[in-house]
């Protein structure tokens, strides 16, 4: 194999555009691609899927023994098992044989949680090249403290070289450590049917406003500041309705919140609903709001735009690469959230003409294949 990729999960509901992603490889890049990983919800017809497994750990078979003979003599694999005792061995030899039997030309791994360190350092030690994929929560979230930016910076010394999403997240890794190799490669997004495109943008102040919002039911996705912006326009004489979509540990907090401030005919949590649905209802919609607090593109934003859904966003991490503000949609501060109901009003004047051709452009700027095209440049800087 020329690249061997490394996930948490394969057909998670909640991570659509990985899977997307990697069942489409095999068709449109140059090399043979293949996955690892630690748990899998679907099978592929296009990649073959490997798996991170503990059955052969609990049921200890024959078969394996030269396998293990084999790795503990391998100079390789000697720190890496260091501290160690004889039965922790064995358990860490089974658990990863699929990844220790492999030969890559490179590894691609996409979720940082997948691996521990020792492992990371057994590839290191092979030589094998490592290409990261770090998301918003590896670099904005999970260093916020001391103790979680240096065991980052730690871990960031094992890679070959990193990929992230946006311009943004290049600029917030480079201001944690400086001078690791990094590259942007756009996450292409789901390519719309055209009968689910918008066509018409008609919005009256006087009449009832429909609104979609669309994230995981999470702190960083702000969703308590579109209640309090539903409330003052409501009170204002704005007739406007929200409809939530995602699923998350806010739910309860959320439903109560909607109760507690009188919003129940206002606003509605539907949960999730897998992407292929929402996109059949967004047409029912005039358009969206996204006020993350911390985010490093957005897919959720960038499937609004592919169908043509004017969009209100805070201006946080990458989703201003996604909205231009004033053209297919409405930029507000997230430093003074009460701005928020200025852009709902703004967005009602925008151009759906120059919105449509904006989109447009989008469409292919964030495809799938300029995707892999741009992972594949990534591999090749690694392969013979």
């Amino acid at each position: 194999m020329d690249v061997l990729h490394l996930v948490r999960t394969f057909g998670d509901k909640n991570q659509p555009y990985t899977t997307n992603l990697l069942n489409t490889i095999n068709g449109i890049s140059n090399l043979n691609h293949v996955v690892i990983s630690d748990l899998a919800y679907d099978t592929s017809d296009t990649i073959e899927i490997l798996s991170i497994s503990s059955s052969g750990i609990k049921k200890f078979k024959p078969d394996s023994i030269p396998y293990i003979i084999k790795c503990l003599t391998d100079k390789f694999l000697k720190k890496s098992l260091t501290g160690f005792s004889f039965k922790q061995k064995i358990k860490f030899l089974l658990k990863w044989k699929e990844l220790i039997l492999s030969d890559p030309k490179v590894i691609h791994l996409h979720h940082l949680q997948v691996v521990d360190s020792r492992i990371l350092d057994y590839l290191k030690a092979k030589g094998i090249p490592i290409v990261c994929s770090l998301r918003g929560r590896d670099i904005l979230i999970n260093t916020r403290n001391i103790e979680g930016k240096e065991t980052f910076k730690e871990r960031l010394s094992s890679f070959s070289h990193i990929h992230v999403i946006s311009f943004f997240l290049k600029k917030q890794l480079y201001e944690i450590k400086d001078g690791i190799t990094t590259s942007v490669v756009y996450r292409g997004g789901n390519q719309p049917l055209n009968e689910n495109i918008k066509k018409e943008f008609k919005v009256n102040l006087k009449e009832t406003i429909k609104v979609i919002v669309i994230g995981r039911l999470v702190w960083e996705k702000g969703h308590f500041y579109v209640l309090d912006s539903v409330k003052r326009l409501i009170e204002s004489g704005i007739d406007i309705r929200i409809d939530i979509y995602g699923d998350g540990p806010l739910y309860e907090f959320l439903e109560y919140r909607i109760s507690q401030m009188g919003l129940v005919g206002s606003v509605c949590l539907k949960g999730y609903l897998k992407n292929s649905l929402l996109q059949i209802k967004y047409k029912e919609y005039d358009f969206s709001i996204q006020p993350s607090l911390s985010e490093a593109l957005s897919n959720g934003l960038l499937d609004l735009t592919f169908h043509n859904i004017p969009c209100v966003i805070s201006n946080v991490g990458g989703m201003p690469e996604i909205i231009k503000d004033g053209v297919n949609g409405v930029i507000y501060d997230i430093t003074n959230v009460e701005t928020i109901d200025e852009a709902i009003i703004k967005v009602i004047d925008l151009d759906f003409e120059d919105l449509c051709s904006y989109n447009k452009a989008l469409r292919e700027k964030f495809s799938l294949k300029n995707e892999i095209k741009g992972l594949e440049t990534i591999y090749n800087r690694y392969l013979d």
